[in-house]
């Protein structure tokens, strides 16, 4: 009989969503704390795939805020009057005028 610990042992977690990870995760942990309960020995791969999705969750969790800082940034520059947009591009330009200039 195949239950979901078997697909979950043979899915590549990095095709996962957050979802999807954040829902494994919580299954799993859940069955782990059973195992314990029963005293029964935790099998090996359980605890590699919890680390596998806690990494996973990470990643997603800081790709997702990058996401949003980057959206933030576009809706702070629609903000920005032209006289503002001109010096930010003198500064920057300023700043990559002397970064290649000391290199």
């Amino acid at each position: 009989m195949l239950t979901w610990a078997d697909d979950l042992r043979r899915y590549d977690v990095a095709a996962l969503t957050i979802h999807e990870c954040v829902l494994a995760s919580a299954k799993l942990r859940t069955e782990l704390a059973e195992y314990e309960r029963q005293s029964v020995s935790i099998p090996e791969w359980m605890g590699e795939r919890l680390t596998l999705l806690a990494r996973r969750i990470r990643d997603l969790k800081a790709d997702m805020q990058s996401h949003r800082v980057a959206q933030i940034r576009g809706q702070l520059a629609q903000l920005q009057t032209p006289d503002e947009r001109r010096a930010a591009l003198l500064t920057e330009l300023a700043q990559l005028e002397s970064t290649a200039s000391a290199s």
